[in-house]
């Protein structure tokens, strides 16, 4: 999927919280990705916001059930 001119994506807890040490997303794979497992505790609601311009345009939380595919 393609984003629109000037658009990111950004992902907190569904807390508004930042994601816990060790947790990332890659936007342009557009795929989480784990340091350290030991560090996160499953399940973890993700908060993941599609922003243009300053502003949300869309919006979805989402649940890590366990850790991503090849993490430690």
């Amino acid at each position: 999927m393609k984003l629109p001119d000037q658009a990111q994506i950004t992902t907190v807890l569904a807390n508004d919280a930042p994601l816990p040490t060790g947790l990332a997303f890659n936007p342009a794979e557009k795929t989480f990705s784990l340091a350290k497992s030991g560090e996160v505790r499953f399940p973890i609601q993700v908060k993941i916001q599609l922003r243009q311009g300053g502003s949300v345009v869309s919006e979805k939380i989402v649940m890590l059930i366990d850790a991503p595919p090849g993490s430690p």
